[in-house]
């Protein structure tokens, strides 16, 4: 039973001898020769926080609140802890890269970190050569290309190739509707041939320039955050069309898609993303050119030299209903006439 005392036990003439041995002491600082003498230290004097000096590595350590992993413990700033459950780990000084030496742990110096190669462990700063650069999506591609369409022709099951820094854990794939899990997240699509997705098409019939875009989702690992690549496709163009003619006697679809610029017009995305290449006509006639009203309407033209190009008044001589081969094109066709006879080459451009 515990013997009770109410004096301090002090020793007698100062004689040499133990008072008390640290391995009968529960907690505190304990020193002992080896890694398996520490962890022969029995349950009833473990305590959270104790340290325990061990002789043949010349390391210190500090028991954990499970009191059963030992951490590497240093006191300087700087230090860093690894976390141990048996032996030591093996440390490896490579200051000189020509003579690494294998020993105990150096002392901690201003923002050293612990490396761990397989077995081995270095104790030093941190260089860009240890950090792996981050894990990307890189590349994301439609099989077919191009993967845009005209005002009413439909996308019809796209298929899609990408590619990654590394394998990824996961990847999900959203488009307009849904998003769906990608089990081989390389090679992937909606309806044949893959089949990785239902059938799928993307039409427009109604909004000139209407988008839509996929966005691919990956991670690397079960905790890595989410990475993401997407891709667009523009299913609502519409074409331009310009050529020069006499003056007909009324503005109609035959006589825009007549105009011989360039042969069925010239798909593009608005009136500005291209500039409109007129040879020389002959005599009496006029440039036009005719854009579709969902465009908007540019601010003035001007020729290959910069100078001004002027077409009749600050607005089109006529609006004009104008179907491509799928679908009516909403708002029609706006007609821009030169303002005189033209005779000379122009290439005219709009100015927003």
């Amino acid at each position: 039973m515990p013997l009770e005392i109410d004096q301090q036990i002090i020793r007698r003439n100062d004689a040499d001898f133990k008072l008390l041995d640290d391995r009968d002491i529960t907690g505190g600082l304990h020193t002992v020769a080896s890694v398996a003498e520490r962890n022969q230290i029995l349950p009833n004097q473990r305590k959270v926080g104790m340290l325990v000096a061990v002789q043949a590595t010349n390391t210190m350590y500090q028991l954990a609140p499970d009191l059963i992993i030992w951490n590497v413990f240093s006191a300087g700033a700087g230090g860093a802890v690894i976390s141990v459950t048996g032996n030591d780990p093996i440390w490896v000084d490579n200051t000189d890269p020509t003579n690494p030496v294998v020993g105990p742990a150096a002392s901690p110096t201003d923002g050293s970190v612990i490396i761990s190669s397989g077995s081995l462990f270095e104790q030093r700063r941190l260089t860009s050569d240890d950090i792996d650069p981050p894990w990307v999506i890189t590349g994301l591609s439609p099989t077919v290309v191009p993967i845009d369409r005209e005002l009413g022709a439909p996308i019809i099951n796209p298929q899609f190739n990408a590619s990654y820094m590394s394998p990824p854990f996961l990847a999900t794939f959203q488009d307009p509707t849904d998003t769906q899990p990608v089990p081989t997240p390389t090679l992937f699509g909606y309806g044949p041939p893959n089949n990785t997705f239902a059938a799928r098409s993307y039409l427009s019939t109604l909004v000139v320039n209407q988008g839509v875009t996929w966005i691919l989702r990956a991670k690397l690992t079960a905790t890595s955050p989410l990475k993401q690549l997407s891709i667009s496709a523009n299913i609502g163009l519409t074409r331009a069309f310009f050529g020069a003619s006499v003056q007909p006697g009324v503005f109609d679809e035959t006589f825009i898609e007549g105009l011989t610029g360039v042969f069925g017009g010239r798909i593009q995305t608005g009136y500005g993303s291209n500039t409109y290449a007129f040879s020389a006509p002959p005599p009496g006639q006029h440039l036009y050119i005719c854009i579709p009203t969902a465009w908007g309407s540019p601010s003035s033209w001007k020729d290959q030299n910069n100078d001004a190009f002027i077409m009749t008044g600050a607005a089109p001589v006529a609006t004009v209903a104008v179907s491509n081969a799928f679908v009516p094109i909403p708002g029609g066709y706006k007609v821009w006439e030169s303002a005189n006879e033209i005779t000379a080459a122009f290439t005219i451009t709009a100015v927003p």
